[in-house]
């Protein structure tokens, strides 16, 4: 379900908590995969070590305080009746993330255009 113009307004906050929660988890993916990377190629420097325990620690506290916070707001949704998170069942998500990729992959299609004729 992608939004239109009868959006309701618990169906847009729905959808920016998807939104959100995509968004920051992906992030603290590639903040363990870039401590990860940077341990790696710390070659035994007591300093990168640290930096890089470091990052892929609180990219890990990050990803955990994400999955606490669908918990927080599924709470908060069944104490008012609401379904906050009606955009994070599967099929929406992909269709969430496929739009996204989409309007992006237009943007850069539509100023690659305009570079020619600006020219």
């Amino acid at each position: 379900m992608v939004l239109d113009t009868q959006t309701s307004f618990f169906d847009m906050i729905s959808f920016l908590l998807a939104i959100v929660f995509i968004v920051t988890t992906i992030l603290s993916i590639v903040f363990i995969i870039k401590g990860g990377i940077s341990f790696i190629l710390s070659t035994g420097d007591d300093e990168k070590v640290k930096t890089s325990i470091h990052t892929i620690r609180y990219a890990i506290v990050g990803l955990v305080i994400v999955f606490l916070s669908i918990l927080v707001v599924k709470v908060i949704g069944a104490l008012f009746n609401v379904n906050f998170l009606s955009f994070l069942t599967a099929e929406n998500l992909r269709e969430t993330i496929n739009t996204i990729f989409e309007r992006v992959s237009l943007s850069f299609q539509d100023s690659s255009e305009l570079k020619g004729v600006l020219d």
